[in-house]
C-alpha cells in the first residue's frame, strides 16, 4: 500500500455517531518535514517561515484532517479555522467536506495555511509571523456534535529557541535518571 504520509502524524480523534465514525485532527511538517513538537493531543509548535525547494513558499508546517461517518447519510464534516489567529477565537467554516466529490462520506487530507482556496477572500496568513491557529473538524448529525480541535502556536524565534533547549534539557535529566 502506497505511503500517504500521514502515518505518523498525532491526530486528536473523536468519536462522531453510531457506527464507529470519527473526526480527527492532526499537524506536522510540511512536506512531510519532521513531527512538531506537541503535548500529545491537540497542541503543536511550529517555527515560521516558508518551504522554499518546491516554489510554492507554503508555511513550513501543514494541518491534517482525517474523518468517517460510516455511511451515515445525514451526517455533515465541517473544516473550521480560527480567521484572527491573533485576537482571540473567531472561527470561519471553509468547507463541508461530505459534499465535496473527492471525499464525501470519508476522506483525509493534508493542507497547508497558504494553498490558496484557504488564503482566497478568508484568510491572510502570515507564515513569518507568531501565531496561535485554532483548526477543527466538526461532526454533525442531527443535534449530534463531535469537534476534533487542534491549535497550532508558531511563537517568536527568541521562544522557540528556548523551548527547543527546555526539550533537550529535559530529554537530558530523564536519560540521567535512568543511568542511576
Amino acid at each position: 500500500m502506497p505511503s500517504t504520509g500521514l502515518e505518523t502524524v498525532l491526530f486528536n480523534r473523536v468519536a462522531f455517531g453510531i457506527n464507529g465514525g470519527f473526526v480527527a485532527m492532526g499537524a506536522h511538517g510540511y512536506k512531510n518535514g519532521p513531527l512538531l513538537p506537541n503535548d500529545g493531543v491537540s497542541t503543536f509548535y511550529a517555527m515560521q517561515g516558508v518551504y522554499g525547494p518546491d516554489g510554492k513558499n507554503y508555511a513550513i508546517w501543514s494541518f491534517d484532517f482525517s474523518y468517517n461517518t460510516r455511511g451515515c447519510s445525514t451526517c455533515q464534516v465541517f473544516l473550521e479555522i480560527d480567521k484572527d489567529p491573533g485576537a482571540g477565537v473567531d472561527y470561519v467554516r471553509l468547507f463541508d467536506l461530505t459534499t465535496l466529490p473527492q471525499y464525501g462520506a470519508s476522506g483525509q487530507d493534508a493542507w497547508n495555511m497558504e494553498m490558496t482556496f484557504i488564503t482566497a477572500g478568508i484568510y491572510d496568513f502570515n507564515p513569518f509571523g507568531a501565531s496561535s491557529t485554532a483548526i477543527r473538524l466538526v461532526g454533525v448529525n442531527g443535534n449530534e456534535r463531535a469537534t476534533s480541535e487542534i491549535t497550532v502556536n508558531v511563537p517568536e524565534p527568541g521562544s522557540m529557541a528556548l523551548l527547543g533547549l527546555g526539550l533537550i534539557n529535559m530529554g537530558a535529566a530523564a536519560r540521567r535518571r535512568r543511568q542511576r
